[in-house]
């Protein structure tokens, strides 16, 4: 008998995808957790610092509506 996985992507949009909350901003926020600093999670993740702040900023400022 084959193993079976499951797989989900999860993305959350607030109006017309501006702001994506998705699996890159989420490993992001999980880095600066585990990290403590958002240079330190970017550079994991080779990423540029301020990529990663306007990624961030962006979610920001598109919360999602109840």
């Amino acid at each position: 008998m084959k193993e079976l996985r499951f797989s989900l992507r999860l993305c959350v949009y607030a109006g017309e995808r501006n702001g994506e909350f998705g699996p890159g901003i989420a490993s992001l926020l999980i880095g600066v957790e585990e990290s403590g600093s958002l240079l330190k999670a970017a550079e994991g993740m080779g990423m540029a610092y301020s990529k990663a702040w306007k990624s961030l900023k962006k979610v920001e400022e598109n919360p999602a509506s109840p």
